[in-house]
């Protein structure tokens, strides 16, 4: 049971890390565009419906990059530098609905999938048409990956040592998929549905379990009769006698495949969010509310800041601001918790250096496991 739970825990820490950076993108005050590797778009933030002044996601999404620019032709070339060189930064003239257009500084890049081949454009989009963003309130769009869980199947099982006579219960039969009157139960015929290529590992985790009477754990593949392929996570105790002769094993055997999968699934979904994260043109930062400690930010952040993300992992609130503002820091902070505020203008933030500049910080309360976060986006408003 103290595996299982483990297990949940582990994947549960990665699914809320996941979340909190979906969070984090759906809340941009930039207008985020993602689309496939030909420019048909798959999804768009709240911020791009507020700067196009659309209405519904039907307007927009599997319609062409190119629709939504004054200049198709720029536009395509746009995609095709991307395409080339991995990145894109520049202005364009954007075409709102009503057909008025307005001017967008445009950051792209290219984001690889867990090959490290391109999978598909992300594009960061801020009005520059005024001088200065005014006040706009930052709505929260949850988009949480919901993974499936379900509780995982555990057999035990019993090897005799002098005889080798191995007795499975009914739940280890229905991991193999076997019934008992088809499989002739010794230590030789389950190491025959070990995979082949976990065969040496599992083997030697047995015999060294013999021969120090330490127990084993370990995870491993088995071959089901009609040559699909289950994970299992096994564990084993040898018992002996007086002498230190080993006499008998036991164990449990748990299918671990839908964890498996859902793990794997989990690290697809962070290296492809990993990329759009830190692609992102504004600064992130997540707080937690009682402590005030950050827990995670992006690339952007870091380099506003000076940190690297390790050394942004010890500090707080009060480490990246002037002393004598933090005060106003507090309050600020306190009311965007309580959600009474979303937007605060002109704050001055502090480098790693000891320099200062001037952020516009928009923010969002989020509940994560029953704990509170604050989710900051940083916008330098020093030029």
């Amino acid at each position: 049971c103290w595996g299982v739970a483990r297990d949940i825990t582990e994947r549960r820490n990665a699914e809320e890390q996941l979340r909190m950076k979906e969070e984090a993108i759906a809340s941009s005050l930039s207008a985020i565009m993602i689309t496939d590797l030909e420019g048909v778009i798959s999804y768009v933030n709240a911020s791009f419906f507020r700067m196009w002044k659309y209405l519904s996601a039907g307007d927009v999404l599997n319609r062409t990059f190119l629709d939504f620019w004054r200049d198709r032709d720029g536009a395509k070339d746009v995609l095709i530098r991307l395409r080339e060189r991995g990145h894109w930064r520049g202005e364009l003239t954007g075409l709102r609905k009503d057909g008025s257009p307005f001017e967008v500084q445009l950051t792209a890049n290219v984001v690889a999938d867990a090959e490290g081949q391109p999978h598909h454009l992300m594009a960061s989009c801020i009005d520059i048409t005024e001088s200065k963003q005014t006040e706009r309130a930052l709505a929260v769009n949850s988009a949480r990956l919901a993974l499936a869980q379900r509780i995982a199947r555990l057999g035990t099982w019993e090897l005799d040592l002098v005889t080798n006579e191995l007795w499975w219960s009914d739940q280890v039969y229905q991991i193999f998929d076997l019934r008992p009157r088809e499989f002739l139960a010794t230590y030789e015929a389950f190491l025959d549905r070990v995979h082949p290529d976990d065969f040496a590992f599992v083997k030697r985790a047995v015999e060294n379990s013999m021969l120090s009477g330490i127990p084993y754990d370990i995870d491993h593949r088995i071959l089901l009769p009609d040559g699909r392929i289950r994970h299992v996570h096994e564990q084993g105790t040898v018992y002996a006698d007086a002498s230190g002769k080993p006499l008998r094993m036991t164990g449990t055997v748990q299918d671990i495949t839908s964890r498996k999968k859902m793990e794997e699934s989990v690290r697809e979904s962070e290296q492809r969010f990993r990329g759009i994260f830190n692609s992102v043109h504004d600064g992130i930062i997540v707080a937690d509310v009682e402590t005030r400690k950050f827990l995670l930010a992006n690339a952007r952040i870091c380099s506003m800041l000076g940190y690297t993300l390790n050394e942004l992992a010890s500090l707080g609130v009060k480490d990246i601001h002037p002393a004598e503002d933090l005060e106003v820091i507090g309050q600020h902070f306190s009311r965007m918790a309580g959600g009474e505020t979303t937007l605060a203008r002109d704050i001055r933030a502090k480098r790693k250096d000891g320099s200062v500049f001037t952020v516009d910080i928009a923010a969002s309360p989020v509940n994560l496991d029953g704990r509170p976060y604050l989710i900051g986006i940083f916008r330098d408003t020093t030029e």
